[in-house]
């Protein structure tokens, strides 16, 4: 943490640090609400793991700071001022494709939520509970789509709006069934959690649980682990 006397940056400015290090997750924190981006900075500075590198007040502020430093994860309001949330999202994805997008919601957002991954969102935090903060910055950083269920549900109707009988771009068919242990281990992963944290709670091998979340995103005929997660943690899959 800076010391007391270090002046505080002003937003799209670089927060100096001093202790970065490779095996920590670099953020950077896009929103026009100056208090709760001081709330975002203060508990993700509390984080060993975490490091805040910059700011920014609004959306084309927030994409040129990121240009400049890369981050590992990018914070954005859904209704940053001047562009907006989700074409933030997309000009972050375009300029620095490695940057993982977390999106500050609340629950009237809701509906923009599949533009929002459409423009490569990988995780949402809801604005009313922060304290969810670092759980999804650690989760999107390594590859976990952090999808509440209010966002699960309005990006399974945009995949599957027929219902049951889905289109998977190989003809139409019915919902497969997969176990019990596979969907808990999509509701785990949903939720936020690592695969060692799922593979606890279930009670199977680390390995094991990549390797089901693999083919279930091939049985369901997914692109991504993150449609396999909404698809089934909306029980559109049967347990077998």
């Amino acid at each position: 943490m800076p010391s007391t006397d270090q002046p505080a940056a002003g937003p799209g400015s670089f927060v100096e640090r001093g202790r970065w290090h490779d095996d920590m997750i670099s953020v950077v924190v896009c929103d026009d609400h100056a208090q709760l981006r001081r709330r975002l900075l203060v508990m993700l500075e509390q984080e060993p793991d975490i490091d805040v590198i910059g700011e920014a007040a609004d959306g084309e502020q927030g994409i040129a700071t990121c240009r400049d430093l890369a981050p590992d994860v990018v914070i954005v309001g859904m209704r940053i001022e001047s562009i907006g949330g989700p074409r933030t999202s997309a000009g972050l994805r375009e300029l620095v494709p490695v940057a993982q997008v977390v999106m500050l919601v609340t629950p009237e957002d809701v509906a923009d939520a599949v533009r929002a991954i459409k423009a490569g969102v990988t995780g949402f935090i809801n604005r009313e509970v922060l304290d969810q903060a670092p759980s999804v910055v650690r989760a999107v950083s390594s590859g976990i789509a952090a999808l509440p269920p209010l966002v699960a549900g309005d990006l399974l109707r945009e995949l599957a709006p027929t219902g049951r009988a889905v289109d998977h771009g190989r003809g139409t068919a019915a919902a497969p069934e997969i176990s019990a242990v596979e969907i808990g281990l999509l509701e785990h992963l949903a939720s936020g959690q690592s695969y060692a944290a799922a593979a606890r709670a279930l009670g199977v091998g680390d390995f094991t649980a990549r390797n089901l979340a693999a083919n279930l995103v091939e049985r369901l005929y997914r692109t991504s682990r993150a449609e396999a997660v909404v698809y089934a943690v909306q029980d559109q899959v049967r347990p077998g």
